[in-house]
C-alpha cells in the first residue's frame, strides 16, 4: 500500500507541478513583459536623454559660433578700419605729395610766364619809348618845317604885298 501513496502523492503533486509550471510561465511572461516595458520605457529616456544633451550642445554650440562670428565681425570691423585708416593717410600723404608738386610745378611755370611776360613788357615798352621819341622827333620836325613854312607864306605874303606896292606905284 505504498505504493498508492505514492502515486497518490504524485497525483497530488502533478497539478502542482502544473501550476508551478504555470505560475512560472505567467512570472517569466510578466517578467519579459516588464524588461520589455522598462527597456522601452528606458529607451524612451535615452532618446529624450540623447535629445536634451543634442540641443544642449546645439545650443552651446550656436552660441559659440554666435561668440566667434561677433568676434570675427569686431575683428574685422577693427581690421578694415585700420586698413581704412592707412590707406586713407596714405592717400593723404600722396595727394600731399602730388598737390606739392604740382604746386612747385606750377609756381615754375608762372615765373616762366612772368619772365615771359616781363621781357614781352619791356620790349613793348622799349618799342613805345621809340616810337614816343619818334613821335617827339616828327612833332619838333613838324614844328620847325610849320614854322619855316609859316615864315615862307609871310615871306612870300610880303614879297605879295611890295609887288603889289611897286605895281601901283608904276600905275601912278
Amino acid at each position: 500500500m505504498e505504493q498508492p501513496l505514492l502515486s497518490n502523492s504524485l497525483a497530488d503533486t502533478w497539478p502542482f507541478w502544473i501550476l508551478l509550471l504555470a505560475v512560472l510561465l505567467i512570472g517569466i511572461f510578466i517578467g519579459l513583459g516588464l524588461a520589455l516595458l522598462l527597456r522601452w520605457l528606458h529607451g524612451k529616456t535615452a532618446r529624450e536623454l540623447a535629445w536634451e544633451i543634442f540641443r544642449e550642445n546645439e545650443a552651446q554650440r550656436q552660441s559659440v559660433l554666435n561668440s566667434i562670428i561677433d568676434q570675427l565681425k569686431s575683428t574685422f570691423g577693427t581690421l578694415s578700419l585700420q586698413a581704412l585708416s592707412r590707406s586713407t593717410d596714405e592717400f593723404l600723404k600722396l595727394a600731399q605729395s602730388r598737390f606739392n608738386t604740382e604746386h612747385r610745378t606750377h609756381i615754375q611755370e608762372l615765373d616762366a610766364k612772368k619772365g615771359l611776360i616781363d621781357q614781352e613788357l619791356k620790349r613793348m615798352s622799349d618799342v613805345l619809348d621809340n616810337i614816343s621819341n619818334l613821335m617827339r622827333l616828327l612833332e619838333k620836325d613838324r614844328v620847325e618845317k610849320f614854322s619855316a613854312l609859316a615864315q615862307q607864306v609871310q615871306a612870300a605874303n610880303e614879297q605879295t604885298a611890295l609887288l603889289m606896292n611897286t605895281t601901283n606905284q608904276l600905275r601912278q
